[in-house]
Formats: structure tokens, sequence, C-alpha cells
């Protein structure tokens, strides 16, 4: 049976740390409707930042994400299928982080991250609980 609900993955930092059983830092298994990938840096991923694998999603929105990194993109829909996607405001610049060697995934000033994200009104702090201002910015810090 299909299993249908709404799921989220929002302004999120996935770092240096690649999956090494497959090529996207976030893997879409299952059927899924309503899905929103929103506000996410996708740094160095192994190949691609979503990795979609005998799925169905309906519904789906993928917005406002940056790519960088091992010449990546930002989706691939494999053996899968996605009916309603919208996807839009892809950025492959460097996101310019602090110091993501060091696990430090701040932005930096002149970061295209900054004020780029869409809003999203559920999430009002980022990951050091700072307040998020409007625009937001990408990512897990404002």
């Amino acid at each position: 049976p299909k299993v249908l609900f709404t799921m989220s993955i929002v302004n999120n930092t996935f770092g240096l740390g690649q999956n090494p059983a497959r090529q996207g830092q976030i893997e879409l298994w299952g059927n899924h409707s309503n899905v929103t990938i929103a506000n996410n840096i996708f740094y160095f991923p192994s190949a691609h930042a979503l990795d979609q694998f005998q799925n169905s999603e309906t519904n789906m929105i993928i917005a406002n994400n940056i790519v960088y990194g091992n010449g990546a993109i930002l989706v691939d829909f494999g053996q899968g299928s996605i009916n309603s996607r919208n996807i839009f405001g892809t950025i492959t610049a460097n996101p310019m982080l602090r110091n993501p060697s060091g696990n430090d995934y701040h932005l930096t000033a002149g970061s295209s991250a900054i004020q780029a994200g869409i809003s999203v009104p559920a999430l009002t702090t980022d990951f050091d609980g700072t307040l998020r201002s409007l625009p937001t910015d990408i990512g897990a810090y404002q």
C-alpha cells in the first residue's frame, strides 16, 4: 500500500560527510506526498544532493537549495517517479562556509546563501537559537 504523509526538510547544512552507500546526501526511498525540500546547503555530496530510488513522490517542492562541490547536481530521479514536482531557485555557487573542514558551517560575508531562502513560517530560529529574519538565509545558520 502507498503511504502518504507530509514531510519538510528545510534549513539544513549537509557537510563534508558523504553517504558511502548512496550517491546523494538525502535518499528518497518510499512513497510520499507533499514533500518540501528547501533552504538547504549540500556541500560536496558524492554525486548529487538528492537521490531517489524506487519510490513515488507527489506534490514535491524543491526550492532555494545550494549544491556545491564535486560537480554535484541537485537530484537524480533514478528509478522513481515524481508527479507534480516544482523545482526552482537552485544555486550552484560556493556557499562560503566559515570552516567546513573543522565542521563550522556558519556563513561568511558575501555568501550566496545570505537572504536567499524562502519563508518557512514554522521555523523561527536557526541551529544556534538565533531568530531568523526575512528574507531568511539558506542553511542551518542565520
